[in-house]
């Protein structure tokens, strides 16, 4: 028995021996330029430097394998850098193309443009299947109150910016396909040659029809408050409903107005079957000019109140897509639409209290802005890692930033 008992410890000691090695063996090594290209872009991710990350990776990226980049993968987690190889990738030349800086970066040979249009079209394909999801379930009527149709329209809303955002992403990626030379793409297999030999046109095209009912939807819903508004206005004692009714109504009239006569202009085909009725200018007129009548001054009032409410939650919960939400985007100094850009909460964010310590992140996340940025300035920042994400990436400035917090 005792024989039995030492032969056995022997082979359990043999057997795990023959499994570590078997394990050490099957483990992919990185070279030692991989892991110093590595080690300088997380150190260039963590100080914001999109340049500097692709200065330090797009030289290695050619001579990894699908293997290999899982061990980067792994080794950047180590880091605290939050995406692997393909997502910092996409995120940094991103971020340089919402600059205006593309130029400055590192031509991309054809492994960092497959592996970059793959990160790419997961992302744009995050989004149409949102967008599918609301076009099944568009025919389910909107519960006749505020708050449904205040849920409905941001959830629209939201929708919008999100294909806006997917339609730039993969205009982007067309780009980069199609600079990627006959001869290399030619020596390229299996994912790597369906993600550049993509039809970036046809996926443009279809992004572009997803956006187009998302709009179109959001004028239905707009033409249905406004005749609950008209309705609410009837009444003349002053309630939260009356204060409500008076500033969507003003609102959804002169958006749906703008609509109709867009669409006249530049004779765009309407889908929606419920917006290509024939009196549907005229009676969104009359809905308009009665509510006005019945609002009287409580029109300007509500109007005043809402644009505030506005302005506030901009200023409480907007984080801004340079200096880790600090700023906004140095596009400004080209474009001034992006002195508005801004990542807003996609729930309305209930703030926890700043006297009591929490592991959670605080909300807002940043309390006391100007301190921040006065840390920042004086170097007294140190940052681990970036923003929790619901995928595995984020996507910075103008084109698609997908987090738990932000759209």
């Amino acid at each position: 028995m005792f024989t039995q008992r030492i032969v056995a410890a022997v082979a359990v000691v043999v057997l795990t021996t023959s499994a570590s090695a078997t394990s050490q063996t099957n483990r992919i090594e990185l070279a030692t330029r991989e892991e110093l290209a590595l080690n300088q872009a997380a150190t260039e991710f963590l100080q914001g430097d999109s340049l500097g990350v692709l200065q330090a990776l797009s030289p290695v990226v050619q001579g990894l394998s699908d293997d290999k980049v899982k061990a980067a993968n792994e080794f950047l987690r180590q880091r605290q850098v939050p995406s692997g190889v393909a997502e910092l990738l996409a995120e940094s030349r991103l971020a340089l193309a919402q600059q205006g800086l593309a130029q400055a970066a590192p031509q991309a040979g054809p492994r960092e443009a497959a592996l970059v249009l793959k990160t790419l079209r997961s992302q744009i394909t995050f989004v149409q299947e949102q967008a599918a999801q609301i076009a099944k379930n568009q025919g389910e009527r909107v519960p006749l109150n505020f708050k449904s149709f205040e849920a409905a329209l941001w959830h629209n809303h939201v929708l919008q910016n999100r294909l806006l955002s997917a339609r730039r992403v993969a205009e982007y990626a067309r780009q980069m396909a199609d600079a990627v030379p006959k001869a290399q793409r030619e020596r390229l297999d299996g994912e790597d040659r369906v993600a550049v030999d993509a039809n970036y046109p046809a996926l443009i095209a279809a992004l572009e029809i997803a956006a187009s009912d998302a709009e179109e939807q959001e004028i239905d819903l707009r033409v249905e408050r406004l005749s609950l508004a008209r309705d609410v206005l009837e009444e003349e004692e002053l309630t939260k409903q009356r204060i409500t009714a008076a500033f969507t109504a003003n609102l959804d009239g002169r958006v749906v107005a703008q609509f109709l006569d867009q669409a006249d202009k530049t004779g765009r085909v309407i889908r929606r079957q419920k917006l290509r009725e024939s009196g549907l200018r005229d009676r969104v007129s009359q809905l308009a000019a009665e509510s006005r009548d019945r609002a009287g001054p409580l029109a300007e009032k509500s109007k005043l109140l809402f644009e505030g409410l506005h302005w506030w939650m901009r200023g409480r919960y907007g984080m801004g897509p340079d200096a880790d939400g600090l700023a906004k985007s140095t596009a400004v100094t080209r474009v001034p639409d992006a002195q508005f850009w801004l990542y807003m909460p996609t729930a309305t964010p209930k703030p926890t209290n700043p006297a009591v310590f929490r592991s959670t992140e605080p909300v807002p996340f940043y309390d006391r802005r100007h301190l921040h940025w006065w840390a920042l300035e004086d170097r007294r920042v140190r940052r681990q890692s970036g923003m929790n994400t619901q995928t595995t990436s984020k996507f910075a400035g103008e084109f698609y930033m997908q987090t738990s917090r932000f759209w």
